[in-house]
């Protein structure tokens, strides 16, 4: 995964879904805790493969654009 390229989308999708900063976004899935979730923004390999799709999902992210992340 490439991890750069994780975080840079989903700011960009945050931006265009109006969604103010990442505790935002946390609401958004099933991660309970905000220091879990800023062990994945840190490290997205550690991210579950469920987890990744609810956050892609959150953000609308489209297929090809996910695709490229996870190369």
């Amino acid at each position: 995964m490439n991890a750069d390229l994780f975080r840079a989308t989903c700011k960009k999708y945050m931006e265009l879904r109006h969604i103010r900063g990442k505790e935002a976004l946390r609401a958004h899935t099933t991660i309970g805790s905000s220091h879990t979730f800023k062990n994945y923004w840190d490290n997205p390999s550690l991210i579950p493969i469920g987890v990744w799709e609810q956050i892609m999902g959150a953000l609308n992210v489209p297929q090809e654009e996910r695709i490229e992340i996870l190369k």
